[in-house]
């Protein structure tokens, strides 16, 4: 293959227009839609849905009055998840309504990273105060609270399996959780190194 060749193979099939800062940005599970979430320019933030097949916008797009800190969708394709500030709004794609508001009790706490379990029933959610969250989505409530981080959770992640969680918080530490017990079974030793994303190989 010829460099000119491979130059226009790694050029994005289209570029995907924002009003202003984007945010985060993901795929829905099924991968027919990609998710923006952006900073507008003159208010709050938004949600714009874009097909996959055209990467063109569809006539939904979900305003917010603060700034999104994260996303995700669900593994039903149904419906996805954002975090601004303390809140977390389940958004149904068909309508482009919230259907279910989940919130912390402190209002300064804000919500840094979510997730989805695969089975789409529980809602993980990593905080500013350094806590991780399980979230019930039939009951709309909290079942269990993980606590072990000096400094907030940056990014907080499922095991494929949900028996785990993993934790990386800006303490420089990444602790992995028994789900069933909600207790810490691995801590990482502190490193002077600027983490912020972590994963698990599916």
């Amino acid at each position: 293959m010829k460099g000119s060749e491979i130059k226009k193979n790694l050029l994005p099939y289209k570029m995907v227009e924002a009003q202003g800062a984007v945010k985060t940005l993901c795929y829905a599970k099924n991968g027919s839609m990609l998710l923006v979430g952006a900073t507008e320019i003159k208010s709050g933030s938004s949600i714009r849905l874009y097909t996959t097949n055209t990467y063109d916008a569809l006539p939904i797009e979900i305003a917010h009055d603060a700034p999104i800190d994260a996303l995700d969708t669900n593994p039903d394709n149904q419906d996805f998840v954002l975090a601004a500030d303390e809140v977390c709004k389940i958004w149904d794609y068909e309508h482009g309504m919230a259907k279910i508001e989940l919130r912390e009790a402190n209002k300064y706490n804000r919500i840094k990273s979510v997730e989805y379990d695969k089975e789409g029933d529980r809602l993980l959610c990593g905080s500013q105060d350094g806590t991780a969250k399980i979230w019930d989505l039939k009951s709309a409530k909290c079942i269990h609270v993980l606590r072990g981080h000096h400094d907030q959770i940056y990014c907080a992640r499922w095991c494929p399996d949900n028996s785990h969680i993993a934790t990386l918080g800006a303490d420089k530490t990444i602790k992995v959780w028994d789900v069933r017990k909600g207790y810490e079974l691995v801590k990482s030793e502190k490193r002077a190194i600027n983490q912020s994303t972590i994963a698990f190989n599916p």
